[in-house]
């Protein structure tokens, strides 16, 4: 899930620098090419998709069909030192069920990794989402809007939050600059500084998805303690400023009570700061286990905006403050990965809990969740990758339950052709009335081709959640 981490996962889901010690992080800097090489590839995925809670699905138990179009533009330069990527992945869908119904989401990833010596280096990661996102719990599988300030969504399948309509149209997008630094073989240090900004693409979509920006950094201290363990200590700080937060009248507000006066909640700001600690444990050479624990600290401030309703129109009446508050999340994560070693065969398996504080960007409050997932990859040959995956998420105040699986068989036909197919279903509960609330299921088969070689994986990965398919 683009996205979250373990505190301000909005913020700064940036991926533990965890790779080797002895060596600056892969790909650009652990390649030896002897010169510069250049890469362009044209690719396009179809996805057909048949089930319930799709786009343009106007009863809960709707069967309606959609259709997804993936072309993509992919271009890489790689040195000895260095490597830039530029992705362009545009996501089309359509639905017959309604005329009206086609949705354009733009997605552009921009990241640059160099090597400035032996023992350090920069990068820069810079991704840009707009147009109209699908929230359809067994379509987009992925992050949500603003799930990782420009990062690759992490390992660990998150739920994403969801919010009360089935698709809007947004900008979301944000950069990130990084500095590396070996001080010796044991020690590493990284240091991340960017800026988010999220927002819906007109009053409306305002309504629902506010606007919200702000800067964070990261900084994480990789030490190795020996051959099989690795102790990775983060400090992370993050700032969101929103613009107004609209409350409409009469209905339920997060935390269960009824909303009076249709209103906007302004001057809302949310620093969040955290430090964690992570012990990565390699049982053998296949099995190896991560355990961390923390605190994040949240602070809001806010004021309230009254209006009153004179003539269908809104009327500031007067400003009424309310205290700042300061909340304390513990932080606690666990995963498991054993990599089964089977003769032509691969059988990987996955496994995560975790309870971390959770943003949910569209009405500005922060949450105690605990997310769950669970995960097995199997590689039969060299053509054939079967996937299992589930994943559940819940809070309970507000009481949210978000439970979503997925099987997936894939099969490489060619170097440059892959196939997919399956079946997703997703069971959401929440206590504010959404979308979604309900089970959803959805059957789907998906063909991808490229100019360049395609792996397995490029049928493996969901739809709007990935950056991109082309490898």
């Amino acid at each position: 899930m683009g996205a979250l981490g373990l505190c301000l996962v909005l913020l700064t889901a940036a991926a533990d620098s965890s790779e080797g010690l002895g060596a600056p992080p892969p790909p650009a800097s652990t390649t030896a090419v002897a010169q510069e090489q250049f890469t362009f590839d044209l690719g396009a995925k179809l996805e057909s998709m048949l089930g319930t809670q799709l786009v343009g699905s106007f009863t809960q138990n709707t069967v309606t069909t959609n259709f997804v179009l993936e072309p993509g533009v992919f271009f890489q330069q790689r040195s000895r030192t260095g490597q830039l990527t530029i992705s362009y992945v545009p996501w089309f869908l359509y639905t017959p069920s309604d005329s009206d119904q086609a949705l354009v989401f733009h997605r552009i990833l921009v990241e640059s990794q160099q090597q400035l010596s032996r023992t350090s280096g920069v990068s820069l990661v810079a991704r840009l989402w707009v147009g109209d996102q699908t929230f359809s719990p067994v379509v987009n599988l992925g992050v949500g809007p603003n799930g990782g300030g420009g990062q690759a969504p992490p390992t660990t399948t998150i739920i994403p939050v969801v919010p009360s309509l089935a698709s809007l149209r947004l900008l979301d997008t944000s950069v990130r600059v990084g500095f590396y630094l070996l001080t010796s073989v044991q020690l590493r240090l990284d240091f991340d500084a960017g800026f988010v900004w999220s927002e819906g693409l007109g009053a409306t979509a305002q309504q629902v998805l506010p606007l919200q920006r702000g800067p964070f950094v990261d900084m994480l201290a990789t030490l190795k303690l020996g051959p099989h363990d690795t102790l990775v200590t983060s400090l992370r700080s993050g700032l969101l400023v929103y613009g107004p937060v609209y409350r409409p009248g009469g209905v339920n507000n997060e935390n269960g009570s009824t909303v009076l006066l249709p209103h906007y909640n302004t001057g809302l700001e949310i620093l969040g700061n955290e430090v964690n600690v992570k012990w990565q444990h390699a049982i053998n050479s296949t099995l190896s286990t991560d355990l961390g624990a923390g605190m994040g600290v949240v602070y809001q401030s806010q004021s309230y905006d009254i209006p009153t309703l004179v003539d269908q129109d809104l009327l500031w009446l007067h400003r009424s403050p309310v205290p700042a508050t300061v909340g304390f999340y513990p932080l606690f994560g666990a995963s498991i990965r054993d990599n089964v070693p089977i003769v032509d065969q691969t059988l990987l398996f996955t496994g995560t809990v975790a309870v971390i504080p959770i943003i949910n960007q569209f009405s500005g409050t922060v949450v105690e969740r605990v997310d769950t997932s669970a995960s097995a990859i199997w590689g039969l040959g060299t053509n054939w990758l079967l996937t299992a995956s589930v994943g559940g998420a819940g809070s309970v105040n507000p009481r949210e339950i978000d439970g979503r699986a997925e099987l997936r068989a894939v099969f490489q036909a060619g170097p440059h052709v892959v196939l997919a197919g399956g079946a997703r279903l997703a069971y959401l509960n929440y206590a504010v009335p959404g979308a979604f609330n309900g089970t959803s299921w959805v059957l789907f088969f998906s063909v991808a081709g490229a100019t360049g070689k395609l792996g397995a994986a490029a049928g493996a990965s969901t739809s709007q959640g990935d950056q991109g398919f082309l490898q």
